[in-house]
């Protein structure tokens, strides 16, 4: 990731200073008691800026990755209590329900039958992971499916452009976030957001209307 690379690369700086410093000091160029403080001071200071600079990167994966969440479902929620009319209410909410439960089903179902590899990237990779994650190989994505189908439920239930267009580029943010926090693969988060899609067969079905009573 980029913030270990960094660290790395702060690490094998501090080496060769380290080299340079011990040679300057056996041709007596520098006075060693000056040469020792300042070299103390200068790699302290290289390893609070590595450090600091890792858990910002590492701060900030997490909080697209896993903290993202939390604005689409507090913009989903609004959408479908502020934007769907009182008289609709039930027939979208059920819908939002059945289109959800459809897609988790879908999901489990093709976690089951397909997974493309049995260990995460983090976990191939011998690092720690960036986000946080379930005990299993990963595919399909939970925060991809999940915050998808948030999108689909504010778009085909309020029909609101906006706060679709919101939420939709809060889920590609977060998944782009599960990737570069090596707890997903870019299959894996594909993967979520098309099997999401799956729960659009409930908001197609034409809304059923009251037929007129017969005058007797």
């Amino acid at each position: 990731m980029q913030g270990t690379c960094f660290l790395h690369r702060c690490q094998y700086s501090i080496r060769l200073d380290i080299l340079s410093c011990s040679t300057l000091r056996g041709v007596g160029r520098i006075p060693v008691g000056r040469m020792v403080k300042s070299h103390a001071a200068f790699i302290l200071r290289i390893r609070h800026e590595c450090y600091t600079r890792d858990m910002d990167i590492q701060t900030l994966i997490k909080l697209v990755a896993d903290g993202l969440v939390v604005p689409v479902v507090l913009l989903g929620i609004y959408a479908l209590i502020r934007h769907v009319p009182r008289a609709k209410k039930y027939d979208v909410y059920t819908r939002v329900l059945m289109a959800g439960l459809t897609a988790y089903v879908v999901a489990k179902i093709a976690g089951l039958l397909y997974q493309p590899t049995t260990l995460r990237p983090f976990e191939l990779m011998g690092v720690e992971a960036g986000a946080s994650f379930l005990n299993n190989p990963g595919f399909p994505s939970d925060h991809a499916l999940f915050t998808m189908a948030i999108v689909l439920a504010i778009w085909f239930g309020t029909r609101q452009r906006k706060l679709s267009v919101a939420a939709l580029i809060m889920t590609l943010l977060v998944a782009i976030g599960r990737v570069v926090a090596l707890v997903h693969t870019p299959l894996d988060v594909v993967g979520g957001i098309l099997i999401a899609c799956t729960g659009i067969v409930w908001y197609i079905f034409p809304r059923p209307t009251k037929r007129p009573k017969s005058a007797k």
